[in-house]
């Protein structure tokens, strides 16, 4: 895997920069490996394609398509990023991260889909290799969360950053998250059900 690189997955993955050998301050930036940018293109999609988390910042940070992102780090410091591509279903969007307190928490997703069907309301399954505190990238706030075989549990909802974190028991070894969108605007009206953000 070439490091840095916004990769369409349903896996999260990471970028590491060791700087042990660094004595000035570093700036560098992100872009997906061989793409154009056209500035002209008035129809560009403005939802984000990638989100990228800094698990030493605990920052999300949106890119469109693209688009860069600039950082600088100071003498011998490193960051490690978790790069998600966003999936879009009408005006929701979602990303998973992974593990958010691991160094290579992206590794815990085994799957991840944003599905909707006639029966039933949009919603985002992922499935987990391991617990602990599990975030995502996700836009509306979500109705609820289930542990699958388990029910309904507590998530926090970031509104500002549009982080959803989820505390996962640490007995389990592998779980299976459901998370409920609000049903979305349709053409005749639409269903209640939004959810408001835990504090």
């Amino acid at each position: 895997m070439d490091r840095g690189v916004v990769v369409p997955v349903q896996r999260a993955k990471q970028l590491s920069i060791p700087l042990d050998a660094v004595r000035s301050s570093i700036s560098a930036g992100r872009r997906k490996a061989g793409e154009e940018i056209v500035e002209n293109d008035r129809r560009k999609d403005r939802r984000p394609a990638s989100v990228l988390f800094g698990q030493r910042s605990r920052q999300v940070v949106k890119l469109a398509e693209g688009e860069a992102h600039a950082f600088t780090l100071a003498p011998r410091d490193y960051e490690l990023f978790t790069v998600s591509r966003v999936e879009h279903s009408g005006r929701t969007s979602f990303a998973p991260l992974g593990l958010l307190n691991m160094m290579n928490g992206g590794g815990a997703i085994v799957d991840s889909a944003l599905t909707s069907g006639p029966l039933r309301p949009l919603q985002a399954r992922v499935v987990l290799s391991a617990t602990d505190t599990f975030g995502a990238y996700c836009e509306p706030c979500p109705r609820q969360v289930r542990l699958e075989g388990q029910g309904p549990v507590d998530f926090h909802y970031d509104k500002a950053s549009a982080l959803l974190t989820v505390e996962l028991p640490r007995d389990v070894l592998e779980a299976e998250l459901v998370i409920d969108f609000p049903r979305q605007w349709r053409a005749g009206g639409a269903a209640s059900g939004a959810a408001e953000a835990t504090e």
